[in-house]
């Protein structure tokens, strides 16, 4: 201990070292802020130099702008330079405001183009700046007498400017004498030897000024730069004095404390290493000497106890292997078993570990289910089914295939069959879940259920005959319609075959048809005609293979449809269009010979009566005979067109009516018939307008037959719109056709005779339109022909607006 005292600790050491090397540092610091200081001055010196001579250069530049501006008046007589005079003169004297950026050149701007400037600094006098410039007497003395022998010049050039206007100086010295103005008297004053004498007494004044200034700061420069120098020495030596100073203290501190601890630290490496018997050796008084004893005292004490736990350790890894392997073994069944299993503690409900099936199946993360009850994380769908299998369990200390549900984290249901085993681990009683997802096996158990009660339905049910045979020919599933075909119960099928209940010659129809399947394994269809009770019965039968599960064929299932029936009325259907066409072909052949018949008298009536409506040989006497015969000669047209509609529409459904089929302009076609619809519009005040394309492409149809088309559908148009009404004809292309849409404004087709109007001799059932004369022929016509074209009608109409037909004709040979 009384050594100790003696001797420095290796805190104190450390202290005094840091204090010494922060005393030198702040010594440098300090050191270098007087040296910065002196920079700082040194820079303020030369500045106040510059300032100096920059406001000595504008007293002698306003000193040169004055005198050229009296000149320039002088010379010119413009009073603009005189004012610039004055202004120069009130700016430098401080009465007039200072321009911003008022400089050597601001005159030489100004003169040339006369712009002035729009911001102005306080009104300052140029020897008030001087002044607090900080000059000394002398300095300012030279620029007092700089500025006070250029206000006497100005007298001069004031003179010189009274000369050019007629005012000379009295015997005071005023200018109150006026006479006329002499510029040439203000030109010697301005250039005489007294002006240029003025000027120099200006600048003499200046450049003493200047070498003045040049003095003073030249001496204060140079003491200042002494004093830098005489700081930076003192930086030096104390930044050696630091680097000398931290040298020795690192090679103290490195045989005191920092060598002894490497000592120890080497030593405590071996020890580390398995040298248990390594001891430090460090030679060195105070702390480093006391921690020397205590870690060897301490290294021994460890020796002892370590070869004490070796005997122990032996021991303890035998048995740590022994349970290691028993754990890695539970632990892989654990988590490799496929079924849910859960490590649950009785005591608290809570979840120890789940295996990878569970959170997989149940869609939870782990951090979700371990160390919670199923209460928080609600896994159960029936919380009574978690209630019986705990009294089970509680009740013969295990459980065997409890079937519940679960409820994933989605909400989804699963089937399980629940098993509990009690479980110790870590001398702990716990309880291990196995539960097998059989949601699956359910669902698959449900599906035959349900596919058997479809197959009972269908077979209950259907219409059609449906028997299932094994591969022997068997029967072994039948439908009732089969049983009442034969009046026999189902039951009375079962293990037979065909041969059992059908003729042999029947029965080898269908047998050769099974065999069939079975070889081919394809579908087989066969339309059967047997005999029955003196009649015959068709029958369409289907067969086809029934594989199991592998792929392999089991047996056959035939379907068999009845007919009879069918193929009876498809007979009396062909009877009946046989009939049919011969009727049709009878009544074309009336029509056309009865309308060749009716065409002779008419052509005669109608002659006859032209001659008795013009007299051709001489007037009829009573005024009645003429009006007779214009009724006789209208009725007979109208009679004639009537033929001619009925031996045109025989002629289409006798499929005699041949079209002539080329490329044609179809505006051609709409002028041919622009005279007939347009004089019959006009007859009843109604608008007929028609747009179509000049450049329109040409139409592949008969012109003939589009002639009339358009001619049958405008004048049906004109014909049932009223007086002062309006009829249209648009043309357009459209996907490879023409379209000719007919639009009126009349009163439109009742809907209940649009599905019938294009048929013969149906007419709209309006009063107007049943007023008008007309066959009903007209549109069944247009039909027609359209569909001979292979175009298609359209007709829209609604009652009180008008009508509209679209006809669509391809414009290229299909």
């Amino acid at each position: 201990m009384a050594e100790n005292g003696k001797r420095m600790t290796i805190k104190v050491h450390v202290v005094a070292i840091f204090a010494t090397l922060l005393g030198l540092l702040g010594a440098i610091i300090f050191t270098m802020s007087l040296m910065t200081a002196n920079h700082e001055s040194l820079t303020k010196s030369e500045t106040n130099r510059f300032q100096s001579v920059k406001l000595a250069d504008q007293l002698r530049q306003s000193s040169d702008d004055l005198t050229r501006m009296a000149r320039t008046y002088i010379v010119t007589g413009n009073p603009t330079y005189e004012e610039y005079f004055h202004e120069i003169f009130s700016i430098r004297n401080g009465t007039a405001p200072r321009p911003e950026k008022y400089n050597e050149v601001y005159w030489d701007f100004v003169t040339e183009t006369g712009d002035r400037p729009t911001s102005f600094g306080p009104p300052e006098a140029l020897l008030d700046m001087m002044k607090h410039l900080g000059l000394s007497r002398r300095e300012l003395a030279k620029l007092e007498e700089a500025k006070k022998n250029s206000d006497d010049l100005t007298k001069l050039e004031k003179i010189a400017f009274g000369a050019m206007k007629g005012f000379f100086e009295d015997a005071s010295g005023n200018l109150t004498l006026e006479r006329a103005p002499d510029q040439a008297f203000a030109r010697r004053i301005l250039h005489g030897e007294e002006y240029h004498k003025a000027k120099g007494s200006i600048m003499r004044p200046i450049r003493e000024f200047m070498i003045l200034v040049e003095q003073r700061t030249r001496g204060e420069v140079e003491a200042i730069r002494e004093t830098v120098v005489f700081y930076q020495g003192v930086v030096s030596l104390l930044v050696v004095a630091t680097i000398l100073f931290s040298v020795f203290a690192f090679l103290h501190l490195r045989r005191r404390v920092i060598n002894p601890v490497l000592s120890l630290a080497k030593t405590a490496t071996r020890i580390q290493a398995g040298e248990l018997e390594a001891r430090a050796s460090v030679a060195s008084p105070g702390e480093i000497g006391t921690l020397n004893d205590a870690f060897n005292s301490m290294v021994g004490q460890v020796h002892r106890a370590i070869l004490e736990l070796k005997i122990e350790n032996t021991q303890c890894k035998q048995l740590e292997e022994k349970l290691r392997q028993s754990r890695e073994f539970f632990s892989r069944a654990f988590h490799a078993n496929p079924n849910l299993i859960a490590l649950v503690d009785p005591a608290t409900g809570e979840h120890l570990d789940v295996n990878d099936a569970w959170l997989e199946t149940l869609k939870f993360s782990r951090e979700e289910v371990i160390g919670k009850t199923s209460f928080e994380f609600d896994n159960w769908a029936d919380i009574n089914d978690r209630a019986q299998i705990l009294e089970i369990h509680a009740q013969q200390g295990y459980v065997r295939d409890f079937i519940g549900k679960l409820k994933a984290k989605d909400g989804s249901v699963i089937d399980c069959s629940f098993s509990t085993d009690p479980i110790k681990m870590d001398h702990q009683e716990l309880v291990l879940w196995t539960v097998i997802d059989i949601t699956e096996r359910r669902r698959f158990e449900e599906a035959l259920r349900t596919r058997d009660a479809w197959l009972s339905a269908i077979l209950d049910f259907a219409p059609i005959e449906i028997v299932l045979k094994d591969t022997e020919g068997k029967i072994v599933a039948i439908s009732r319609s089969v049983a009442d075909v034969l009046d026999l119960k189902r039951e009375d099928f079962i293990g037979h075959t065909t041969a059992d209940f059908f003729p042999k010659h029947v029965a080898d129809i269908y047998m050769a048809a099974d065999r069939e399947v079975l070889a081919t394994g394809k579908l087989l269809q066969q339309e059967v005609v047997v005999d029955v009770d003196g009649g015959k019965r068709y029958s369409l039968n289907a067969k086809f293979p029934l594989p199991d599960l592998d792929g392999n064929i089991t047996g056959v299932c035939s379907l068999t449809t009845d007919l009879t029936a069918i193929r009876e009325a498809e007979t009396a259907v062909r009877r009946a269009l046989v009939e049919a066409e011969k009727a049709s072909l009878a009544k074309s052949s009336f029509l056309a010979n009865m309308s060749h018949e009716f065409r002779t008298p008419l052509n005669a009536i109608m002659g006859f009566s032209q001659m008795l409506t013009n007299q051709y040989f001489g007037e009829l006497g009573s005024p009645k005979y003429k009006e007779y015969a214009d009724d006789i000669l209208i009725s007979s047209m109208h009679l004639l067109d009537l033929v001619n509609d009925i031996l045109d529409l025989s002629a289409i459904e006798a499929d005699k009516l041949a079209l002539n089929i080329e490329y044609i302009d179809a505006n051609e076609v709409i002028k041919e018939c622009a005279p007939i619809i347009t004089s019959a519009a006009s007859d009843k005040d109604i608008t007929y307008r028609v747009e179509s394309p000049e450049t329109l492409s040409p139409l592949y149809a008969d012109r003939r037959a589009l002639k009339q088309i358009l001619l049958n559908v405008l004048s049906n148009a004109v014909k049932f719109t009223p007086d002062g009404g309006k009829v249209s004809l648009k043309v357009t292309m459209s996907d490879g056709h023409h379209v000719f849409e007919i639009g009126d404004s009349g009163e439109g087709i009742p809907e209940d005779k649009l599905s019938s109007i294009t048929e013969p001799f149906v007419m709209a059932g309006n009063d107007y339109q049943r007023s008008q004369t007309g066959t009903g022929l007209g549109l069944a016509i247009v039909t027609s022909l359209v569909e001979l074209h292979g175009g298609e009608l359209d007709i829209k109409s609604n009652l009180g607006e008008g009508t509209t037909v679209t006809i669509m004709l391809p414009n290229t040979q299909s």
